[in-house]
């Protein structure tokens, strides 16, 4: 009967575990749903790596060449080294622009 019962909750652990998990994944899909469907230009940048770690749909329309895992930088300004400037409105405003 021990064995039982250790089988059993085993499986809830790994049920209740793989729930969470899939909640979270939903959120996640339904936040960046959200986030692209802004008419603003969204991204999230890794502080000490400069790394693109979300860009929404408008902001790469603008920056085809941006993608998640590539440095803001190289991206954005098309340098090899970081640029100590943070993307404004009226930087991309000038972007498209000249788009």
């Amino acid at each position: 009967m021990d064995a039982l019962a250790f089988i059993s909750e085993i499986l809830s652990v790994f049920l209740l575990k793989h729930r969470a998990q899939q909640k979270a994944m939903q959120a996640q899909e339904s936040l960046c749903t959200m986030l692209d469907n802004q008419n603003s230009w969204i991204y999230l940048v890794d502080p000490k790596s400069f790394e693109l770690l979300y860009i929404n749909r408008g902001l790469s329309s603008i920056f085809p060449n941006a993608c998640i895992g590539k440095r803001c930088y190289e991206s954005f300004f098309n340098r090899v080294t970081p640029v100590r400037i943070v993307l404004s409105s009226a930087f991309l405003k000038r972007k498209i622009a000249s788009s």
